[in-house]
C-alpha cells in the first residue's frame, strides 16, 4: 500500500489516499512511472 499526502484547502486538514495493489508486480508497475529511483532500488534489491 501507497499514497500521496493532500491537504484541503478549505479546513487545512491533511488526509492520506491509500493505493492498494493486488500483486507486487501491480505495484513495480506503478513504481516505474510515479518513482523510478526507488523501482530501481527494489528491482536490484530483487536480484540479489
Amino acid at each position: 500500500m501507497t499514497g500521496d499526502r493532500y491537504q484541503c484547502q478549505d479546513c487545512e486538514e491533511i488526509l492520506i489516499l491509500p493505493l492498494e495493489f493486488d500483486t507486487i508486480e501491480d505495484y513495480l508497475e506503478f513504481l516505474k512511472i510515479q518513482s523510478p529511483e526507488k523501482f530501481a532500488k527494489i528491482e536490484s534489491e530483487r536480484k540479489e
